[in-house]
């Protein structure tokens, strides 16, 4: 017969592995909030920061930070991501990584459009303009324009902010 055994961690552990002192964590904290980052309250009446996809929450007079950025579950930052906000402090180190994800997304939806755009090429050579799957083309490429020129625009705005040359 097997056995399962369910394993809780709480909360205050999750800083706790990364090793990342209490008191990094708040000045963390209260760089994002003197920066005009909004402070919340949860039902429970602890407060807690959200800033570019990381969340740092103050339960009983003690810090959390986790990433928030690629799901909808909170996952402890990763050891990379906090090297980067170590080094450059909270906002700056935020700004990066989520200049970096916009900058990676840029490529992507780039090299997509490069290849609806041959697609739309082949359609119309075959006179296939007519059909639903044209269509749909014509929609996706349309949508990913969009998403390129959003993740452009934040990509600038980046390089304004830090006086960073294109």
């Amino acid at each position: 017969m097997l056995r399962y055994e369910i394993i809780v961690v709480p909360l205050h552990s999750i800083s706790n592995m990364k090793n990342i002192k209490q008191s990094v964590l708040a000045n963390w904290y209260n760089e994002a909030v003197d920066y005009g980052s909004p402070e919340f309250k949860n039902y429970s009446g602890s407060k807690f920061i959200i800033y570019k996809g990381f969340k740092i929450t103050l339960v009983d007079n003690e810090y959390i930070m986790e990433d928030v950025r690629k799901s909808d579950f909170y996952n402890p930052s990763s050891e990379k991501d906090l090297k980067v906000i170590k080094e450059f402090g909270f906002i700056m180190g935020c700004d990066l990584l989520m200049n970096e994800r916009n900058e990676q997304r840029v490529t992507k939806y780039t090299t997509t459009l490069e290849k609806l755009y041959s697609d739309k090429h082949k359609m119309i050579k075959s006179k296939d303009t007519k059909s639903q799957k044209y269509s749909n083309l014509i929609n996706s490429i349309y949508k990913y324009i969009d998403l390129l020129q959003t993740y452009k625009a934040r990509v600038s705005q980046h390089s304004k902010k830090y006086s960073v040359p294109e």
